[in-house]
């Protein structure tokens, strides 16, 4: 394996590539996003992915 290979490989699995690559994914998702509504698209509202309720008697957090 050459230098540039493993450092790539060293990059990829890196957080600051993670970062990264959530960056560009939201730049690509709002860019389609507005294209849809220019085109008369709806976008519905954002969805929470999960929410966490307090059980306020044992301050347990329940999924």
């Amino acid at each position: 394996m050459d230098a540039f290979e493993k450092d790539f490989g060293q990059f990829i699995d890196s957080l600051k590539y993670d970062e990264f690559e959530g960056i560009l994914f939201n730049l690509v998702r709002d860019a389609y996003m507005a294209g849809y509504r220019k085109a008369g698209g709806t976008v519905p509202a954002n969805q929470p992915v999960f929410r966490i309720i307090a059980d306020f008697q044992t301050s347990s957090p329940r999924l």
